[in-house]
């Protein structure tokens, strides 16, 4: 039975909603903070769900019809000019080391807890955290201002260099699924909502804070393989020496230990021999095998922290030429545990038009990826990065992941700005995945080293792109070095 060292409130479900066209807001002063002031305002406000999109509490309620049918995605247009504000209260018996944590707000929205400002996000792809500083013992009031998007877009000046899709050009400085800006496989639907869940963690003064597991040798022949542990901890005492770490694992009959008797520093390795070892393989080529492991932090002999992950013992390279010739003479193959794998796959790609719906839809269409045979998924540049019972699924089944990162068709903005919002993106979405075996490759992007040569009237070397070239290879060789990287799909080097 697992040991929790963090207490969870959970603040998904019923919220309320408070909705108003832009102009009228202005018209109305443009700033409420609390829920007080939004009831007076007189503004159009109806139940709303948690996780959840603003289009399906409005039609819920009766105010739109349903947009999955027919053309009724055309009269959403109507809604782009609206802001949303989310509101709800929560109770605490201590507010000690709480953190606010977001799984997802899309997209640019201002969170108020008790009137202040907390905390402002602009990113629709990852989880947002915030330590809670003015939450009071006792009830407590949260409001999510969520903005309309394509309003924010228009705060930006889209240099020359950019191209995309016409109907996508809001989007080149919005970090948001391309695809809801409208695709040749998706409508046009920009919503807005806390789209996945939210909730309060109590965390342990001193903790673990990042776990990076990773194979340096893998033989399978043998049946031996050697594991490293890169962690950093949040540590307060004074004498670090008298911290320790244990971690062990379990596969079968097959188990591995690793102590770190004293430490020196928060951060450090810690590596391990493994026989009797069993390795994770993609299907056709062996069982996807999975360790459960259990990292400990001691002060003494008080247990401070302890956290559970599942990994997987392999190594993965990507054997590949810039051509094939007349003859056939070229590779594109993964290797895994130095074994050639003949990929068979297929594309991911939204799962619904409403992200919201996302982790409901899953449990249906994964089992599809077992019964096409698939050993290999694309997760596609226009999407959002999925929910991690995808990647634990895809761990389980021994179906490789190709990773793109969420852009796709566009030349994006070669400048600082853009620079600035996508890199904590990259990084919290490289720190988050790394640890699942299925992850074979990281690619920079969807098609834009095409968007380079083919779009506009001057053919550009894709080469010259600072985002796929420099920012990301450069967080990668950073804080995550074991996988391949591709710059685009398809890559023109």
């Amino acid at each position: 039975m697992h040991m929790n060292t963090h207490e969870k409130l959970m603040l998904d479900g019923s919220w309320t909603l408070t909705y108003v066209k832009n102009s009228v807001l202005q018209e109305n002063g443009g700033v409420f903070e609390t829920a007080a002031s939004l009831k007076a305002s007189g503004f159009d406000t109806i139940p709303a769900e948690v996780p959840g999109n603003f289009e399906l509490d409005l039609m819920r309620a009766g105010k739109i019809d349903d947009p999955y049918y027919s053309t009724n995605t055309w009269k959403l247009y109507e809604l782009e000019c609206m802001h949303m504000f989310y509101y709800r209260t929560f109770s605490l018996d201590d507010t000690a080391d709480r953190y606010l944590h977001f799984e997802g707000i899309d997209t640019v929205a201002d969170v108020y807890i008790n009137g202040k400002l907390v905390y402002s996000a602009d990113n629709m792809l990852i989880s947002h955290e915030l330590k809670l500083e003015n939450a009071e013992i006792g009830e407590n009031e949260i409001l999510v201002h969520i903005k309309p998007l394509t309003l924010e877009a228009r705060r930006y000046e889209v240099p020359p260099c950019c191209n995309s899709l016409p109907y996508n050009i809001d989007s080149l400085y919005i970090r948001k699924a391309g695809s809801m800006f409208g695709w040749d496989i998706m409508p046009r639907i920009v919503s807005g909502g806390i789209w996945r869940s939210v909730y309060i963690e109590k965390k342990p003064e001193e903790r673990i804070t990042d776990l990076f597991f990773y194979t340096t040798n893998a033989n399978a022949s043998s049946r031996s393989a050697d594991l490293m542990l890169h962690y950093n901890l949040k540590i307060d005492g004074d004498d670090i020496r008298e911290y320790s770490l244990k971690i062990t694992g379990k596969c079968k009959d097959s188990t591995f230990t690793m102590v770190k008797p004293r430490l020196w520093h928060t951060a450090g390795k810690i590596g391990c021999h493994i026989d009797n070892c069993y390795l994770w393989w993609p299907r056709n080529y062996g069982d996807p095998d999975l360790y459960e492991v259990t990292t400990e932090l001691y002060h003494g002999d008080e247990l401070l922290d302890v956290q559970y992950d599942k990994i997987g013992i392999r190594t993965v390279r990507l054997d590949r030429t810039s051509t094939t010739d007349e003859q056939g003479h070229g590779e594109f193959c993964f290797v895994v545990n130095d074994h050639k794998i003949f990929a068979m796959g297929t594309n991911w790609v939204p799962v619904d038009a409403l992200h919201s719906n996302d982790v409901k839809r899953l449990p249906e269409i994964m089992p599809m990826l077992n019964d096409t045979h698939c050993n290999i998924v694309r997760c596609w540049g226009g999407n959002v990065y999925e929910h991690e019972i995808f990647y634990d699924f895809c761990d389980a089944n021994g179906i490789m992941i190709w990773q793109d990162f969420a852009m796709g068709c566009a030349v994006h903005p070669q400048d600082d700005l853009f620079c600035s919002m996508l890199k904590p993106e990259i990084i919290s979405v490289v720190k988050k995945y790394r640890n699942h075996p299925a992850l074979v490759l990281w690619a920079g992007d969807n098609e834009c080293d095409y968007a380079f040569m083919s779009w506009g009237a001057i053919k550009r070397d894709p080469n010259q792109n600072i985002i796929t070239r420099r920012l990301i290879p450069d967080i990668l060789n950073n804080l995550d070095f074991t996988r391949p990287y591709l710059p685009s799909s398809p890559y023109i080097d």
